[in-house]
């Protein structure tokens, strides 16, 4: 992970860079200190050019890119146009910051003198925010312009599987990752890539027999894949966690076991040399995943729900998608959230919310509509099954807990 801590003027320095380089900007006594290799490979870029800017982007691999532009216009233009996830500042004439769509990618700014980082626990030290999701932020006048508009789309069983293909079909490359549960986010991507002529590398983790291991392994086999099984023990969830904190910070235990997780499958991605790592996020907050939900049903009706779905889905550009993105670039791999592109994520945040949570015979179906999916697939031995969340059916939140 390349990472970036910019400042005004000042004798300001990261205080979590181990050996950072010193660049002197030559635009409002600007500084900025690096750390990491600049990366380039199958549908990522991460780099730095002192004259231009900085950036960090997950984009197509099928067209070609060129991340820097000379003028603000044409970086709005580009973001407003495109489906890729970028992020970073632009040396134009002013200092001009930007974050993608969702949020995907860290970006804190703030602070006295006026600092930009992309490590939360820098953030967190020198009181930094994060930029908002979809804004373009120009640090001489104050400017700040949301580039993003969720456009009205048409969203049916067959349109929604269409966009998931038309994003594989951008996004992944020869060789993909997907991080793999067995439950029905993670096999409808996994069977979207198989479909497309790709044969992905199905990782799971969890404590030795649990929940997600035998998950894991039925479910590849519905789609004629086996899994990589990753089983990890107290030790092994330690040393991630520690490398997690170092740059975001002081972790919970949900976020300290979600983000070991996924740190731990991203490094044996990229030890198999698979750099793309298909994640299932926003699946939850978009489609009605989660627990809580019913309850919220329950109480509020579906005025209600909409609420606690759209406040989910706002706090995921400034919690979990940082956690999830950090935590997979530190494992060398890169996140590709792929319900989480654009074309998707609009037809998923334009389904009516009776369509995510849907009350059968009595009985409150979470993610109806990827139910639907998964029967129009044919993947019908997965419509009526449920999965405990990544931290609970892995066991690592347990042991994450026993080590505090």
């Amino acid at each position: 992970m390349l990472k970036y801590f910019l400042t005004f003027g000042t004798d300001v320095k990261p205080q979590t860079f181990a050996s950072p380089t010193k660049i002197e900007l030559g635009i409002y006594n600007a500084v900025a200190y690096v750390e990491g290799a600049p990366v380039k490979f199958d549908g990522y870029l991460e780099r730095v050019e002192a004259e231009k800017g900085f950036l960090q982007a997950v984009h197509s691999v099928n067209s070609p890119f060129e991340p820097f532009f000379s003028k603000v216009n044409e970086l709005t233009h580009f973001l407003a146009e495109s489906e890729d996830f970028c992020s970073g500042v632009l040396f134009d004439d002013d200092v001009v910051l930007f974050r993608d769509f969702v949020g995907l990618i860290p970006f804190f700014a703030g602070g006295h003198p006026f600092t930009i980082t992309n490590v939360k626990r820098e953030a967190i030290i020198h009181g930094l925010v994060p930029l908002e999701p979809g804004t373009i932020y120009d640090v001489k006048t104050g400017e700040k312009k949301n580039y993003h508009q969720q456009p009205h789309v048409r969203t049916d069983v067959n349109n929604f599987i269409d966009a998931l293909r038309g994003a594989v079909r951008k996004f992944c490359p020869p060789k993909t990752a997907v991080f793999f549960s067995g439950g029905i986010d993670s096999l409808i991507l996994a069977k979207i890539i198989v479909d497309a002529g790709l044969s992905p590398l199905l990782l799971t983790v969890g404590r030795a027999q649990s929940t997600d291991l035998r998950s894991a392994e039925k479910a590849a086999k519905t789609i004629g894949l086996d899994a990589v099984k990753i089983v990890v023990d107290s030790n092994d969830v330690q040393r991630s966690v520690a490398e997690l904190e170092k740059v975001l910070g002081p972790l919970k235990p949900m976020d300290a076991a979600i983000g070991a997780a996924m740190h731990i499958l991203s490094t044996m991605a990229s030890e198999q040399g698979y750099y793309c790592a298909v994640i299932g996020q926003g699946a939850d907050e978009v489609f009605g995943g989660y627990k809580k939900y019913e309850n919220v049903l329950q109480r509020e009706g579906y005025d209600g729900l909409h609420r606690s779905l759209m406040h989910d889905f706002s706090m995921l550009g400034l919690e979990g998608l940082v956690r999830d993105f950090t935590a997979v670039r530190l494992g060398g791999a890169y996140p590709l959230p792929l319900y989480l592109t654009k074309t998707v994520l609009s037809m998923g945040l334009n389904l009516p919310v009776t369509s995510k949570l849907t009350i059968i015979d009595g009985r409150i179906v979470r993610k109806h509509f990827l139910r639907l999916v998964c029967r129009e697939l044919g993947l019908l031995e997965y419509v009526d099954v449920g999965k405990k969340a990544l931290q609970y059916g892995s066991g690592i939140e347990k042991l994450v807990k026993r080590l505090r």
